[in-house]
């Protein structure tokens, strides 16, 4: 712990400039040897139609390191006040490296200080021998390594790819792509025992297509990053799990049969009534009948949202 604090300390000393922003040199672990920050002023359109989404940048104004301001140091964290600049406007920015005290948890946060920025962009090295898992529920892809995955939370889609089925379903919208899933969680876990984490709750990209490069990319005026080491996976579980929480024992009534059913009240209670008859145990319904449907592009707007039709009440659970 105090050899990272001392060595970020030292660092300051030698802070040298890059062109895509600015470069503190560190040693932490050996993959975090280096941090670039940037940041842009970007107008960016959200395409919506039936869950499916487009994020489109119209225009992008970069802003480049132009100085450092102050520099803040104590027993658990540096901070570093940057002066951002582009064409025609200049921007204040601060990088913070903290950490936690009484664990191995490094935070790195850039925070605007002043309107123009509303994207950051984070950087830092990773070994080039490290593959990458994660990125919460994704359907296309085991390993990331590689990759560019962005994070919105999304309908799967009608089809992925370029084959007939999802042809058809683009014609509608309802088609999905490599990166559609519903669960997206921003973070990602390398077999060399590191768990990297945004911790941001607006549009996300993360960056693995440079070897040696890890990159962070949020539509937000800041970006926190949680940078975890452990020696095992087991070990690296444990630690971003106790901060992040873990997930409880699941009730007895989640170990039975789960029926998925749709039809209306009367379908649904005779199909209940066949399966008990038959000796399934049957302990929970998932309902899929809708009523009032909107589209899904004014799912941020006003107006009630969709309610899932009323059951029988006589149809409940039983374990």
């Amino acid at each position: 712990m105090r050899i990272l604090i001392l060595a970020l300390i030292s660092a300051i000393g030698s802070t040298t400039l890059a062109q895509s922003g600015f470069t503190v040199p560190y040693v932490k672990r050996n993959y975090l040897n280096e941090v670039q920050v940037a940041a842009t002023h970007s107008k960016v359109e959200y395409k919506g139609k039936l869950g499916s989404y487009e994020v489109v940048e119209k225009s992008r104004t970069f802003f480049g390191f132009e100085a450092v301001t102050d520099t803040i140091a104590n027993n658990q964290k540096i901070e570093l006040g940057l002066k951002l600049g582009a064409e025609r406007a200049m921007a204040d920015a601060k990088l913070t490296f903290r950490i936690d005290q009484g664990s191995d948890l490094l935070t790195i946060k850039a925070n605007s200080t002043s309107s123009p920025i509303n994207t950051f962009v984070l950087s830092i090295p990773v070994d080039t021998n490290a593959r990458f898992f994660g990125g919460g529920e994704q359907f296309s892809h085991v390993e990331l390594t590689g990759q560019r995955i962005p994070f919105l939370v999304e309908e799967n889609g009608i089809g992925r790819s370029t084959d007939a089925a999802s042809r058809m379903a683009k014609l509608v919208g309802a088609n999905g792509h490599q990166w559609s899933t519903y669960c997206p969680i921003p973070i990602i876990v390398s077999t060399l025992g590191q768990a990297f984490l945004i911790e941001n709750d607006c549009y996300t990209e993360i960056d693995l297509t440079e070897p040696g490069r890890i990159g962070f990319k949020v539509h937000s005026d800041s970006l926190t990053l949680r940078v975890w080491h452990a020696e095992s996976p087991k070990s690296l579980i444990s630690q971003f799990s106790k901060y992040l929480g873990r997930t409880p024992p699941l009730p007895d009534w989640a170990h039975g049969t789960w029926l998925g059913l749709q039809g209306g009240r009367s379908r649904v209670n005779r199909i209940l009534k066949e399966t008990q008859a038959f000796g399934n145990p049957v302990t929970a319904i998932w309902i899929q009948d809708w009523m009032k449907p909107r589209s899904a592009a004014d799912s941020g707007g006003s107006g009630n949202p969709m309610k899932p039709s009323i059951l029988n009440s006589e149809i409940t659970a039983t374990a």
